[in-house]
């Protein structure tokens, strides 16, 4: 088994900009100083006015089912917005923010913006301290793709809650947080890996026998595995140049070498010495199953980018009817993931390898 391995990728800063709605919740009260005056989101180039209220809501959703602040209700704030013939749209200079916070019985009032670029969205915002006039949260948070606007948006509530009023959230089978370039670099890792267990590797021949079968050497027999393909090359009797001829299938490995079968395919015959050559892999990777604490989209997310860094290694192919299936099980919350994979031989289902691994996204 190899060594467990710690992905620690560097952690990077969100903010949300958040709108308002009214939901209930059967969480105590959270102090009476502890309220939240949120304005709605301004869409910017590339992004609507529904996009930039879906991102609003889930915010808000995530803020209020932590029950951690007390959000003010939109009919209330935006009454006062307009009695006050302020912009609903975030516009607003810092001392009629304050003035809206203060009237409306909030702590902190925060606005914010969704924009979009050639890379994705940009969530951008900011909460300003009713009391002082001080900012108390700004920040921005990249999003790459319309399809993790929600999850940057509950990620950027628990950034906004924590700043506010610190602590950590309450305990709950699915806490929906997770650090998306932090996720992805934790799935390279895990790629590479996979990849060390799995090499391309170079051995030769060492007697063929004439029911085509021959035995072998690798210079790391334990690099190899049963039910690996090689090709087969060595020198042509006509040009004494390196030419194919064939393939090889590994069917025993052991400390002491390993056993295999040809299937010739040139018009030389495979002799005692033909170098052999591992090729490219064909591997499956279904999204690892989810344990408490984790978000199915973290599964989603690891698995798909793990398997495209395969992919674009040279000595990993995708395949729906793979050699190796990599399987497993993802679980525990941010900071805390624990990632269980396997590599199985896909026809036997025999344990090839096994990693256990911690994350922190």
């Amino acid at each position: 088994m190899l060594a467990a391995r710690r992905f620690i990728p560097g952690v990077l800063r969100f903010a949300a900009a958040i709108s308002c709605v009214t939901f209930s919740s059967a969480r105590a009260e959270p102090a009476a100083d502890a309220t939240l005056a949120l304005t709605a989101f301004e869409a910017r180039a590339g992004v609507t006015a529904d996009d930039a209220a879906l991102v609003a809501d889930l915010v808000t959703a995530t803020l209020v089912n932590d029950g951690k602040l007390r959000i003010v209700e939109r009919a209330q704030l935006a009454k006062v917005m307009k009695e006050q013939a302020l912009a609903a749209s975030g516009a607003m200079s810092d001392q009629a923010q304050i003035k809206v916070a203060q009237l409306v019985g909030a702590h902190w009032i925060f606005v914010g913006s969704l924009q979009g670029h050639k890379k994705g969205y940009a969530l951008s915002g900011r909460a300003i301290d009713s009391s002082s006039g001080q900012v108390a949260f700004a920040d921005s948070v990249p999003i790459e793709s319309k399809d993790l606007l929600s999850a940057g948006a509950r990620q950027l509530a628990h950034k906004l809650q924590d700043a506010l009023v610190g602590g950590k959230k309450t305990a709950s089978t699915n806490l929906d947080d997770y650090d998306v370039p932090q996720l992805k670099e934790a799935a390279r890792q895990l790629a590479q890996a996979i990849a060390a267990r799995f090499p391309k590797i170079e051995g030769h021949l060492v007697e063929v026998l004439p029911n085509n079968s021959a035995s072998c050497h690798f210079a790391d027999p334990k690099s190899a595995f049963n039910g690996e393909r090689f090709a087969v090359s060595g020198h042509d009797s006509v040009t004494e140049q390196m030419a194919d001829k064939g393939y090889y299938l590994v069917t025993e490995v052991s400390e002491r070498g390993c056993n295999g079968r040809l299937r010739p395919s040139g018009h030389d015959e495979i002799s005692n010495g033909d170098l052999i050559r591992s090729l490219p892999l064909k591997v499956s990777m279904k999204p690892l199953e989810v344990g408490a604490g984790t978000d199915p989209q973290v599964s989603e997310i690891l698995s798909k980018e793990c398997a495209e860094s395969l992919k674009n290694q040279p000595g990993f192919e995708l395949a729906d009817a793979p050699q190796i299936a990599l399987v497993g099980r993802i679980g525990g919350a941010r900071g805390h993931r624990v990632i269980e994979v396997q590599a199985l031989d896909a026809k036997s289902r025999a344990v090839l390898q096994r990693w256990d691994l911690t994350g922190s996204f």
